[in-house]
């Protein structure tokens, strides 16, 4: 008890000084807080207001979130006397390791930040890629969802879906049949080809505009060939195409080919 009163006047400053440094340093973390509540709040407006994708504009304030909350932190330590050298080399070869073992989640990140950027395709679009199809449900930022004709949800990487060859049909655009079909050469393809044509506009759910159409085409073959388009709603396709066929199969069409059979007589 001697020992510490005797020692008590040396180190009443350094307790001093380490209490104004302790206030100090909750002063900067509640206004740090303060500040960075109101910047993220600020940022997230300025998103909104530019109409920015909503994945995009959360992920950038929960990154500039982080990136200032980790700024504080920094602070605090140094505030508290402690050497930030070594845990900044020590962090990043964590960063480094954690990096190389997340570089597909990465690929991945990226290719969804540019897959909402570019829009190539809408959620609602139908899109095939690889074996996998669908209409697209979602745009993740690391990973895109489909739902197939049979309620299968399918999740795909956003990596593959901007580097692989992708088909995609729009969810409102208009789509073709197309039917083409060989005549008789005796057939008058001319007279057939006007007697199409109002059939063609009568046909429900053909569009009127592009118009459907029936033309004679010519592949050399040497009998007359007619080629029928029409456009429709993805939803009517299957009901334009099976009255297609019903409109051309009274059509005189050219006799197919005999059948040959080849008989080989084996020597005695």
């Amino acid at each position: 008890m001697d020992q510490l009163l005797t020692k008590w006047p040396a180190l009443l400053p350094k307790l001093e000084a380490l209490g104004l440094r302790l206030l100090g340093a909750l002063a900067v973390a509640v206004l740090g807080w303060l500040l960075i509540r109101f910047v993220v709040r600020l940022t997230g407006a300025a998103l909104a207001r530019a109409r920015v994708e909503p994945t995009i504009a959360g992920f950038l304030t929960r990154l500039l979130r982080a990136m200032l909350l980790v700024f504080l932190v920094a602070v605090l330590l140094e505030l508290g006397g402690l050497q930030l050298a070594s845990f900044a080399a020590v962090a990043a070869g964590v960063g480094i390791a954690v990096g190389g073992a997340t570089s597909g989640l990465l690929g991945d990140f990226a290719a969804g930040l540019l897959l909402l950027l570019l829009r190539p395709f809408e959620v609602g679009d139908d899109i095939a890629v690889e074996a996998a199809s669908g209409e697209v449900l979602e745009i993740g930022v690391f990973r895109t969802v489909l739902a197939g004709d049979d309620n299968v949800h399918t999740s795909i990487g956003n990596s593959k879906l901007l580097g692989d060859v992708l088909e995609r049909r729009s969810g409102s655009a208009a789509v073709q049949v197309k039917q083409r079909l060989a005549l008789h050469p005796e057939a008058d393809a001319a007279a057939i080809v006007a007697a199409l044509m109002p059939q063609l506009a009568a046909l429900a759910g053909a569009h009127a505009t592009p118009a459907p159409r029936a033309r004679l085409v010519d592949f050399g073959t040497g009998e007359p060939i007619i080629e029928i388009r029409a456009f429709c709603d993805p939803a009517d396709h299957d009901a334009l195409a099976f009255a297609l066929n019903r409109l051309v199969a009274p059509l005189p069409r050219a006799p197919a080919e005999p059948l040959r059979v080849h008989v080989a007589v084996a020597a005695a």
